[in-house]
């Protein structure tokens, strides 16, 4: 059996999700360190003029886990992720067979970063057909 071990990241790159499917079991590494201005809230996409930074705001202290990095949702990211992405991709082949539920994932409310990017993360591995067995190192 094999099993691999990563952070949940916020829609992360193809190489994340060959790696889970590359696995018999997969677990998302959320009881360690948050590290701020990293790819647990954050990633890049390629818009019009180059590549833009989507990042989750987080409230987060020096002893904060992963999953206890709450999301700021006092903070309006979620309508400006979802209108950065309609922009760079709206005229995407698939992108309205898969936009409205992506952004439905976005419109949740989650307690933290794990929550949402492990979510995101399932849909992907949907999307793809991966059937990798999940676990969480918080488990």
């Amino acid at each position: 059996m094999k099993a691999g071990i990563i952070q949940p990241n916020y829609l992360p790159w193809r190489g994340y999700f060959d790696f889970i499917d590359d696995v018999d079991v997969f677990v998302f590494y959320d009881d360690v360190h948050y590290t701020h201005s990293d790819w647990r809230n954050r990633n890049k996409i390629k818009a019009k003029n180059g590549l833009a930074w989507l990042s989750v705001p987080v409230r987060h202290n020096s002893k904060t886990k992963i999953n206890e990095a709450e999301v700021d949702y006092s903070l309006r990211w979620i309508e400006k992720h979802i209108n950065s992405i309609t922009t760079a991709y709206s005229k995407a082949e698939y992108f309205i067979h898969y936009s409205n539920e992506l952004f439905d994932i976005l419109r949740r409310n989650f307690d933290n970063i794990s929550e949402l990017n492990v979510a995101l993360i399932k849909w992907v591995m949907e999307k793809l057909d991966i059937n990798t067995e999940l676990r969480l190192s918080s488990e």
